[in-house]
């Protein structure tokens, strides 16, 4: 169980992913958080649903997942879901937290003025990757008691050093898009070798992940490696380092989820950063 609290959480998933064989993947979330603590809403946004702009002050925080579709896409459905995220990251009026990852990360980044695209390189991304913590990100009050929490002892994580600068946080990585400029006003808070912008920040409001801490490798390896390396968006070396990189490494997803619990039971705050109204960060 991730996260402990001393009232219900009231949690919702902003479901964006209806291909039939990820039929039930709301139970990943749902096995993942506050177990025992939390009440569920299922929100299909692929169908329209969402809750209204007055609704969402009823939960303590949204979830936005994975998807097959592109931010980019024309959608009426992924048009709404940017609206939405837009009105909610942006106000005042709203109160509750926003964890988004992979897709939904994207999707917040295009609602506050970022830029997302294609890989830089083209090629799909399926792997255990190294996701290096900034020294802010750790020194963040959510991150500390996440580490205080966790399963996975402090020391583990500060072992593992890349370039002998940053804690290394390894999670499964499932994309052929990024975000290529982060929003004015959104921080930082670590960085990948094939995703420069992995993770980042908005007002203490919304936490974005370019990964996916709530799948596990057995999983990728069955419902994403396969179908790719089938149908050739994988190369035949490509899909042998993925499968190498998805049967051997382990991940740090239960320190991730941590974090996440802890972002969603920390205070909110309003403003943005005070980063300057042109500073922006780009993928290189």
């Amino acid at each position: 169980m991730v996260g402990i609290c001393s009232r219900v959480k009231r949690l919702a998933l902003l479901d964006c992913e209806d291909a039939p064989k990820w039929a039930g993947h709301e139970q990943l979330w749902y096995q993942r958080f506050y177990v025992g603590q939390a009440t569920w809403t299922h929100f299909r946004c692929w169908a329209g649903e969402l809750p209204t702009l007055q609704q969402s002050n009823d939960f303590d925080a949204f979830f936005v997942g994975g998807s097959h579709y592109s931010a980019y896409e024309a959608l009426a459905w992924i048009d709404q879901l940017r609206d939405w995220l837009r009105a909610i990251l942006t106000s005042d009026q709203y109160t509750a937290k926003v964890v988004a990852v992979c897709f939904g990360c994207q999707m917040a980044a295009q609602a506050l003025g970022g830029v997302v695209g294609r890989n830089p390189n083209d090629r799909f991304v399926l792997k255990v990757e190294d996701l290096e913590a900034s020294k802010d990100w750790r020194q963040q009050p959510y991150f500390q008691d996440a580490l205080a929490q966790a399963e996975l002892a402090a020391k583990e994580v500060h072992s593992e050093q890349r370039n002998g600068s940053s804690p290394v946080l390894r999670v499964i990585e499932s994309h052929g898009d990024q975000v290529l400029e982060l929003p004015v006003g959104a921080q930082l808070l670590g960085s990948s070798s094939t995703s420069p912008l992995d993770a980042w920040a908005y007002s203490n409001r919304l936490l974005a992940l370019q990964g996916h801490p709530e799948m596990t490798c057995s999983m990728v390896a069955k419902k994403i490696l396969q179908p790719l390396t089938i149908n050739g968006r994988l190369s035949a070396s490509e899909s042998a380092a993925a499968e190498e990189s998805l049967g051997t490494l382990h991940t740090d997803h239960d320190l991730i989820i941590q974090i996440m619990a802890s972002f969603i039971a920390g205070p909110a705050q309003h403003s943005p950063p005070e980063t300057g109204p042109e500073t922006r960060h780009q993928a290189c």
